[in-house]
């Protein structure tokens, strides 16, 4: 992992932010110092800092390192109004009103502070009513999102990832918050025999949007007629091909929405 730290205008922070992140940074967290914004930009490659224009070469972290940096700089922060993540790795007393999820994020995406993760809890709390009694969560990651489902009183939950440190960190996960939900390994882009279909009220994917593409046909066979299908990690310039693809599959847009960059669709049948 390579790190690099720039120096930006605080108006100018979250746009960069944004920008960095579509062009393929692994994270970008920014602080502020004497009316300076500092951006840390995270990348996997050493020539991704090159490619989008930095002279500066950046420094090299060890993979121990990043990660011990990762887990400290997590405290608590804001899913969306009501709701708090907060980490294990946390000293600080969580002085907040509302649900607190308790969250060890290593080695799986969706430790809550990304908008894709956001928007997705966004949408299962708008569209989960008294009727909803079943959620299946495509990419699980973390957990994060099936948890908060087990707090909206769904009653069936099913979380899925292709990843198996995911698979195991999503346990634990569930564990920690003494949430009873099924995790198992499966990959949308293959058959995901073992998971019913026309069976789940509300069915979450957060996965990138070239895998969004080539599995929806897949996805929307486990929607019940009158589910809600939640999609995800779309970055905003692939927000138009994802709608497309979602209409040609016989789907009805219900919403779509952008954040930071980041587009969420709402659809059904």
């Amino acid at each position: 992992m390579y790190r690099l730290f720039v120096s930006v205008s605080p108006k100018k922070a979250e746009e960069l932010s944004d920008f960095y992140l579509e062009l393929g940074a692994s994270s970008v967290s920014v602080s502020y110092e004497e009316g300076v914004a500092v951006l840390s930009l995270l990348s996997d490659s050493k020539s991704w800092f090159k490619a989008v224009g930095f002279s500066e070469a950046p420094h090299k972290l060890l993979e121990s390192s990043w990660q011990y940096q990762h887990e400290q700089a997590m405290d608590f922060y804001k899913l969306i109004p009501g709701v708090w993540i907060q980490s294990i790795y946390s000293t600080k007393l969580l002085k907040r009103k509302g649900l607190v999820i308790r969250l060890d994020p290593r080695g799986a995406f969706g430790d809550g502070a990304h908008p894709t993760t956001q928007l997705c809890a966004e949408f299962l709390k708008k569209y989960t009513t008294s009727k909803t009694k079943s959620f299946l969560d495509i990419g699980t990651g973390s957990g994060i999102l099936s948890i908060y489902a087990s707090y909206l009183a769904i009653n069936e939950i099913l979380g899925v990832d292709n990843d198996l440190v995911s698979v195991e960190r999503s346990r634990q996960n569930m564990a920690l918050n003494d949430a009873e939900i099924k995790i198992t390994q499966g990959d949308v882009l293959q058959d995901m025999a073992d998971v019913p279909k026309q069976h789940w009220d509300v069915v979450c994917a957060n996965l990138q949007s070239e895998i969004l593409l080539q599995s929806l046909s897949r996805i929307k066979t486990h929607i019940k007629p009158d589910g809600v299908l939640i999609l995800s990690g779309i970055a905003r310039q692939w927000k138009k091909t994802v709608l497309q693809k979602v209409l040609d599959e016989g789907l009805v847009v219900k919403e779509s929405r952008v954040k930071k960059g980041w587009c969420g669709i709402v659809c059904g049948w």
